[in-house]
């Protein structure tokens, strides 16, 4: 036989409209004769309750278990996991905000941007230079022209296969 809802709010040390707000809830779960298991549910009320909305003045009962010791301080150690975890989430943005950081896929787009500008004044070189190159020289500007754009697209195919590595 179980306790009922006022004898189990004195064992846990609350009044008994938490416990039917429990109840309601669904921290506390009743039998079938309506009454409250106390093996099972003192251990599960001290489990699920946030021990820092917990009131003060109001000193628990000597026959609380000593697993709620326990559970108070797993959840505890999640409060303050959470409250770490908050803590870098803001430092991130502050890094951010002050410009101490930067954007990864800007980076990427625009080291993306500059290697096309390289690419594209190098495929260039060849027409745009070969004619005065060929003239200080003294050789045909034809054949040094398809020369040039020859070697200079082989140097950017060996270019191309490489892959740069970016830091994580």
């Amino acid at each position: 036989m179980g306790l009922s809802i006022g004898d189990f709010a004195k064992r846990v040390g609350v009044s008994h409209e938490a416990i039917r707000k429990g109840i309601k809830s669904g921290r506390v779960v009743l039998s079938s004769d309506g009454t409250i298991d106390e093996m099972t549910q003192v251990e599960r009320w001290h489990a699920t309750r946030d021990p820092s909305k917990v009131r003060g003045g109001r000193p628990m009962t000597a026959s609380t278990p000593e697993a709620s010791a326990s559970a108070v301080a797993k959840f505890d150690q999640l409060k303050t996991a959470e409250k770490a975890l908050q803590v870098q989430l803001l430092q991130e943005e502050l890094r951010q905000v002050k410009a101490e950081t930067v954007n990864r896929d800007e980076v990427r787009r625009s080291l993306t941007a500059f290697a096309r500008l390289i690419r594209d004044k190098w495929v260039n070189f060849p027409n745009r230079y070969g004619q005065q190159i060929a003239a200080e020289v003294g050789c045909e500007p034809k054949s040094l022209m398809a020369s040039l754009d020859r070697f200079v697209r082989l140097q950017l195919d060996e270019i191309a296969n490489a892959k740069p590595t970016l830091p994580d």
